[in-house]
């Protein structure tokens, strides 16, 4: 998500959610989100709460896939 500041500067907000409990786990507000940024917040995630046993990507001309990990 692209939002911008009252002075016009752009920043980013990247929210990581488990849907199945409907909890947010991460959020992270930052001017630039790297792959590195987002490496760092699921590693962190899988260190403190473990490993999901299920990933749904987001969906993509209206398909949903379910991957088992």
């Amino acid at each position: 998500m692209v939002e911008r500041t009252d002075e016009g500067q752009t920043f980013r907000i990247l929210t990581i959610i488990d849907e199945y409990i409907r909890e947010c786990l991460a959020i992270l507000a930052d001017r630039r989100i790297t792959s590195q940024n987002i490496t760092e917040q699921l590693f962190y995630l899988f260190i403190f709460r473990g490993a999901p046993n299920y990933y749904h990507p987001p969906k993509r001309n209206g398909r949903k896939a379910l991957v088992s990990l």
